[in-house]
């Protein structure tokens, strides 16, 4: 079983055979439909993302259950399941309070995409084991996975947009309907048109926003997030990215500034942007050796919020199947999203792709038997 593996950071990564580990009696064995490529998993490979290697990237993906373990009776064989990049127990203070994504026994073990209740379990063909990503690690033609990061979904949904919303759809959602809170007739600025902005864009559309301002250089991607319901469009060479912002603003700044970038320059603009009372939401994660520097008077003397929505503040058995039902309505569009597919093969080329900004979501074609 081929699988997609980061051995060195920098490096190219590597496609290699893998072997899975026994079933552990919470785990659940997933032959993969397709996996999704997001900007956090090409993180890992160039180390901004300093998390422990060799690791099985993807942490978006869909496919059928083939095996359960003793304990699993949420899904049974021959299910379809989207998986969660993120683990929950239900238990917690953050479960119970309704913010899953913070949960405090499944946050350690995403970020050291290490099975809560065992070692790894996949190994390379030198018996080395492997961490999966997120604990799923989604580029794999069959991978084992934790049980309760697997969503059951309906069969008639194609793996592929099964996968993307497992993150990019879920992120983008999230911080406009978890975090955000965004409400009719409001004014939102969105920075940064990738996979999770174009989500943002179309999230403000669904939520009533009545100025939706898409902001990014590439045209593409501002072509992208015209047609997912952006209003106004800001090309950042254009000038001064906070004025052509204010500008369109009549000068007070918008409602809602979500950024899913990644830089700490653009969240500083992200803060100039908002009006004196509104809301800023990041998403984009940065390098973790910068910080950002705001003016602390400039804090006091307005009523702006400055917030992070990790995983768009999602409570993934409930938003992942919501979203499902929305994109088989025609309320959400998730075709139209996926602008590239690609063989496990061409992970490299799929990784150069984005970051020449080629495409708006790239998914990997696994094993797509029976699937309309």
């Amino acid at each position: 079983m081929k699988a997609a593996v980061v051995y060195e950071v920098g490096k190219p990564v590597q496609v290699v055979d893998i072997k899975t580990t026994a079933l552990g009696d919470n785990d659940v064995l997933v032959r993969m439909g397709a996996a999704g490529l997001c900007h956090s998993d090409v993180s890992v490979q160039t180390g901004a993302l300093p998390w422990p290697i060799p690791m099985v990237l993807g942490h978006e993906g869909a496919g059928t259950v083939e095996q359960v373990g003793a304990r699993v009776t949420h899904v049974v064989p021959g299910d379809h399941v989207a998986m969660s990049a993120v683990l929950n127990c239900g238990r917690c203070r953050y479960c119970m309070n309704g913010t899953p994504t913070l949960c405090a026994w499944g946050r350690p073990y995403m970020f050291e995409s290490l099975a809560p209740d065992g070692p790894e379990r996949a190994t390379d063909p030198q018996g080395a084991g492997l961490r999966q990503m997120c604990c799923v690690g989604t580029i794999a033609e069959s991978v084992v996975i934790p049980g309760n990061a697997a969503i059951k979904i309906p069969k008639d949904v194609p793996f592929q947009v099964a996968a993307v919303v497992g993150c990019a759809v879920t992120t983008g959602l999230g911080a406009v309907f978890r975090r955000a809170k965004v409400q009719p007739g409001s004014t939102v600025a969105v920075v940064g048109c990738g996979g999770v902005g174009l989500n943002v864009v179309q999230g403000a559309r669904i939520a009533g926003a009545s100025k939706i301002i898409a902001v990014d250089p590439v045209p593409s991607k501002r072509e992208f997030a015209a047609k997912f319901g952006a209003t106004d469009l800001v090309n950042p060479s254009a000038g001064d990215v906070v004025e052509q912002v204010l500008a369109l603003t009549d000068g007070i700044g918008a409602d809602y500034v979500i950024e899913s970038v990644g830089s700490t320059e653009v969240v500083q603009q992200a803060w100039e942007m908002a009006g004196v009372d509104g809301t800023i939401v990041v998403l984009g994660v940065p390098d973790p050796s910068v910080s950002a520097s705001l003016s602390v008077q400039g804090i006091a003397l307005s009523q702006k919020i400055l917030t992070g929505a990790f995983y768009g503040s999602a409570r993934p058995q409930e938003d992942i199947p919501k979203y499902l039902e929305m994109y088989r309505s025609g309320v959400l569009k998730i075709d139209e999203l996926i602008t590239n597919t690609y063989a496990i093969e061409e992970v490299n080329e799929a990784i150069e792709d984005m970051h020449a900004g080629l495409s708006a979501k790239s998914v990997f074609l696994l094993n797509q038997d029976g699937v309309s």
